[in-house]
């Protein structure tokens, strides 16, 4: 691991600006070496093992993956990309170099990798944010290297691929507060968002997880910014013309946000305002994009568990159903958030 990624920046430059210059190039010559001897060979066989957990989610392989991670990313992209980081910011996209690419096309049991890398990040309590980032750079790396991947990846034994999904993207390291982890912990959930976004054919196997997700989640839930923002990146990929099952992921995601701002007049006194607002934008995202009855139902949800009057009794002569419903929704988030009740004078067929 320390040949392969030399911590140069523990040397003051401006003193030992050759010798700085001869680590890289000797890491460079370090990795060829490290591959053509068969050092890749072993590192990649030992990944793919058979491992065990126990029913708590701990193995003896923890520290171990930590280091393993490290040197399969410095053998995949090189040094200059294994050492780089972005604080508080995505992780750039993994881009293999010729000899990271020609490393993938060798892999024979590319879908073990796949599984144990992603078994890592799930099944390891202990595992270190470090690690989880560079085993999800590997992941992209495999998923981007090959499409069809996506399906392998989706239906991977015991959920492995949602679990890490909705892990990565609402990961809060609440153990420890300071503002090193705090910044790490942001990082891994702007990673997790481009990577649901940007992963050819994943977002298809991603939302329904995130819709289950959105119904689980506690409405007082902090660090949920990215969350939400890759449901309102779905919502917007998502064309009129999609396929009818894609309409019916809208519908439960429409209703999945109603029903969740339903909870809010009940805690507002003591309530953090992140699921709350996110909910507000993504209804607003379903709004400009599938203007329909996609609303309906959670219309009617929030109508019956708010107790505010519709603005629009339905059926009505005077607009259309399309146009009530929108009417009602601005009306229910008026009384329900913004007003300390319902309007005595709010029915519009008055």
């Amino acid at each position: 691991d320390s040949f392969l990624q030399p911590a140069t920046e523990v040397l003051q430059k401006d003193r030992n600006q050759q010798l700085i210059c001869n680590l890289i190039r000797d890491s460079s010559s370090f990795r060829q070496g490290f591959i053509e001897s068969g050092g890749f060979d072993s590192v990649l066989r030992f990944i793919i093992r058979e491992k065990s957990y126990d029913g708590r989610g701990n193995s003896n392989t923890g520290i171990e993956n930590c280091c393993v991670m490290r040197i399969l990313k410095a053998c995949f992209y090189g040094r200059s990309l294994a050492s780089s980081s972005a604080h508080g910011e995505a992780t750039p996209p993994a881009k293999l170099d010729s000899t990271g690419s020609t490393l993938l096309k060798s892999v024979d049991n590319i879908d073990r990798l796949l599984a144990n890398l992603t078994a890592a990040v799930v099944m390891e309590k202990q595992v270190t944010s470090a690690a989880v980032i560079d085993a999800l750079m590997l992941i992209q790396s495999i998923l981007k290297s090959d499409p069809t991947k996506a399906r392998v990846f989706s239906t991977l034994s015991g959920g492995l691929a949602e679990k890490m999904i909705v892990r990565l993207i609402l990961w809060d390291s609440k153990s420890t507060l300071n503002a090193s982890a705090i910044i790490t912990s942001l990082r891994i959930r702007k990673t997790a968002e481009e990577f649901i976004l940007k992963v050819p054919n994943l977002s298809q196997f991603a939302l329904p997880w995130l819709i289950n997700a959105l119904g689980d989640i506690s409405i007082e839930a902090p660090s949920t910014h990215e969350f939400f923002s890759v449901l309102i990146g779905m919502v917007s990929l998502v064309k009129e013309d999609d396929a009818v099952p894609t309409r019916d992921q809208l519908q439960l995601l429409s209703d999945s946000a109603c029903k969740k701002l339903a909870l809010y007049p009940s805690k507002q006194d003591s309530l953090t305002t992140g699921v709350i607002c996110g909910c507000l934008k993504l209804v607003r995202a379903l709004v400009d994009r599938h203007g329909d009855e996609i609303l309906r139902s959670g219309v009617d949800y929030l109508l019956n568990n708010v107790r505010t009057s519709p603005w629009v009794e339905l059926p009505t002569n005077i607009m259309s159903v399309t146009d009530a419903v929108f009417v009602n929704l601005m009306g229910v988030i008026f009384d329900g958030f913004l007003s300390e009740g319902p309007s005595p004078s709010s029915s519009y067929n008055d």
